[in-house]
């Protein structure tokens, strides 16, 4: 395992700890926090099955979204090459620094801690919901994303000398990372605005017009620094939106007293 992906787990399985510590003291209920746990797997066998009771509608999207991606492909050295010639120092460290973390569980984790905390201290049992919620949705988002680099492993615009987009080694490859396609910072950030949209879109209007244009700046932010080809990036935003909104639709069914239907 990289050592990236190393470090998201690793921040990911801190504030799990921490929460589920919390969520024991204070229902002191084992099968509730029993029940939290396997959610991870069901949730993510949920994911895996949903391909075969999709309608026509789905289809659609999917053809759209694969569509596009194939599209970008095509373009993916010649945007790679404008932002090459465009760099400025200023705004790399930017991106680098205040942006990209957003994507990497850096400053989307301890967010999310903060407002279990704050649920806690306000006995806000929707807050605390909706932050655990957020958590297993950054975990099985990360998940799937390195799921997807591993059977392509695509390499990065930074991997060949001039940049070769059309560099696939898939599953048996031997990269030293984990490969271009897709982005997982564009997967986790659309993920958890997804899902943060869905929970709060009737209840505070500005959480998806926040989560949103942060998960589109991390997005850009990943295409920008030159670490993913353009269709890595908006093929990763479209896994991580739309598992994002399952992930909120399937925990809706089940804690309806929670979360309330998304219209």
């Amino acid at each position: 395992m990289n050592s990236a992906l190393k470090g998201i787990f690793e921040r990911a399985l801190f504030f799990l700890l921490i929460f589920l510590s919390c969520y024991t003291c204070r229902s002191q209920s084992h099968p509730d926090t029993v029940s939290y746990l396997k959610s991870y797997l069901t949730n993510t066998g949920s994911i895996i099955k949903e391909p075969f009771h999709w309608d026509i509608h789905d289809v659609e999207k999917v053809t759209l979204t694969v569509g596009v991606t194939g599209f970008l492909m095509i373009y993916d050295e010649h945007s790679d090459d404008f932002f090459a010639r465009n760099q400025n120092e200023q705004l790399t460290n930017f991106s680098k620094y205040v942006i990209a973390p957003f994507g990497n569980g850096v400053y989307s984790l301890p967010l999310i801690g903060a407002l279990y905390l704050g649920g806690v201290i306000g006995k806000n049992n929707y807050d605390k919901e909706m932050a655990l919620l957020g958590l297993k949705t950054f975990v099985i988002a990360a998940g799937e994303a390195t799921v997807v680099k591993w059977l392509f492993q695509r390499h990065r615009p930074e991997d060949d000398t001039p940049p070769n987009s059309w560099v696939w080694e898939g599953p048996t490859g031997d990269l030293k990372d984990d490969g271009a396609f897709v982005s997982r910072h564009a997967t986790t950030a659309f993920a958890l605005a997804a899902v943060f949209a869905e929970g709060y879109k009737s209840k505070k209007k500005w959480v998806p017009i926040v989560a949103y244009s942060l998960a589109s700046l991390v997005t850009i932010s990943r295409v920008y620094e030159r670490k993913h080809w353009a269709s890595d990036a908006f093929a990763g935003a479209c896994l991580g939106y739309f598992s994002g909104k399952f992930i909120y639709k399937i925990n809706q069914r089940h804690r309806p007293d929670l979360l309330p239907s998304a219209p």
